[in-house]
């Protein structure tokens, strides 16, 4: 377990992914002023030509919708009532928030589809063999 949860530290690329969690903003207004722009440009630098192939304009992402993302962060982090998945619920399902945030969602989108565990891909292993039969594959 210590193996696992320890690659989000070693890994750059999963611990820049952490900017998307409101719950590690800054405390100070200095470091929430460009809390996460480092990391922004290292995800998107990344995750470039699947961004371009989507049509993101990767330039307004780090310009305005970062910027306007933040703040949005910064007030969930300080609101008792709401959890992460309300946040990002409500940013997929209001329409405003979607036009307002549809650059960088398709960012978020893209890492909030890496699996955190690989742990139902290595469940099917078993049953495979079974499964190459059925299926005439063997």
């Amino acid at each position: 377990m210590t193996k696992r949860v320890g690659d989000i530290e070693s890994n750059q690329l999963l611990k820049c992914m952490q900017i998307f969690y409101p719950v590690n903003m800054p405390d100070t207004d200095a470091e929430r002023s460009v809390y996460g722009e480092d990391s922004l440009n290292k995800l998107c630098d990344h995750y470039n030509s699947v961004l371009t192939r989507m049509g993101c304009d990767i330039d307004h992402v780090k310009s305005a919708e970062w910027p306007a993302l933040n703040f949005h962060m910064n007030r969930q982090s300080g609101s008792a009532t709401s959890s992460v998945s309300n946040f990002y619920h409500r940013l997929f399902t209001n329409q405003n928030l979607k036009d307002t945030f549809k650059n960088i969602l398709m960012l978020v989108e893209i890492i909030l589809c890496i699996p955190v565990s690989s742990a139902v891909c290595e469940r099917g292993f078993p049953g495979w063999p079974e499964l190459r039969q059925i299926g005439g594959l063997a």
